[in-house]
């Protein structure tokens, strides 16, 4: 049996200024667990995915992607990683209800029209555009 873990992130820490993205975060996975980070805006998840898949370093604390640390193995660290999957713009869009983008791409497409709730837009009220 092998007994190295997918994710292995000891004690990781990493600041930005005087803000404390992630603070001494432990994680395990083991080999064919599905895993979710979860939190509100600003917890620091995508700071530690960042972490994770090089992107950024950490300040304190070990990260380790199959036994490999990015400082003793490179973008080696990634070999037999099959994907990583952002899925925070994605929140709340199903291909059930719309075929194509859900509730929130209507809501998408409304707005770029100036419109909300199908009907027209309010009096006064100028187009917005969608950022």
């Amino acid at each position: 049996m092998n007994d190295v873990l997918a994710v292995e992130a000891v004690g990781v820490t990493k600041t930005f200024g005087a803000i404390t993205a992630v603070d001494d975060i432990t994680v395990r996975v083991a080999p064919g667990e599905v895993y979710g980070v979860l939190g509100p805006n600003g917890a620091g998840k995508t700071t530690f995915l960042r972490m994770l898949f090089g992107l950024i370093r950490a300040d304190s604390g070990t990260i380790r992607v199959f036994g490999k640390t990015w400082d003793e193995a490179g973008v080696g660290v990634l070999d037999g990683v099959a994907g990583f999957i952002d899925t925070s713009w994605w929140v709340g869009l199903t291909e059930r209800r719309d075929g194509r983008h859900g509730d929130a791409g209507r809501r998408h497409r409304r707005l770029r029209r100036g419109r909300r709730s199908g009907s027209a837009p309010a009096a006064g009220r100028e187009r917005r555009r969608c950022r």
